[in-house]
């Protein structure tokens, strides 16, 4: 930690890498709360914010590459992968990119009269953010970014 942060400054970096929130960060490090982006604003806070996230991403094993390759499975994802004649297919046999693409599989039961109808309710991830993801990330955001005629994701392969 470098010397010119206080206990409450480090307390602000630690709340703040892990909830991204920084009136919540402020606060818990006993700011008010619109002190947050003030903070956000200072070099030394930010160095620290980036030293932590850095460090949290080493200990969950997690870098760049492999958060958008989890974006591209959930943004290149197809409902019809998962269906198959109206039932869900064995997750185990399901492609790895497949599976991540699924945010929850729930077992549901219907009964109407004396008939018991029990099925599989199967809620993909938002394609959305994995969207925005990708396209800050490879700059196809920006008005002179990656032509469609560029690959936005060099080396980054998605096995199909």
């Amino acid at each position: 930690m470098p010397k010119q942060l206080t206990d409450q400054h480090e307390i602000f970096c630690q709340e703040y890498a892990g909830s991204l929130r920084p009136a919540e960060a402020a606060e818990a490090a006993n700011f008010s709360r619109n002190m947050g982006y003030k903070l956000l604003s200072q070099p030394m806070i930010r160095a620290r914010i980036d030293e932590i996230q850095s460090a949290r991403a080493k200990q969950m094993l997690i870098n760049q590459t492999e958060v958008l390759r989890q974006a591209a499975y959930i943004a290149g994802s197809d409902i019809t992968e998962v269906l198959s004649a109206a039932n869900v297919r064995d997750l185990q046999l399901m492609p790895e990119r497949v599976r991540k693409a699924i945010r929850r599989v729930k077992r549901k039961r219907q009964i109407v009269g004396e008939t018991v109808t029990e099925y599989l309710e199967v809620e993909m991830h938002a394609k959305q953010p994995a969207l925005e993801l990708l396209a800050r990330a490879t700059g196809a955001d920006k008005p002179d970014g990656p032509s469609d005629d560029t690959p936005a994701l060099v080396g980054l392969v998605v096995e199909t």
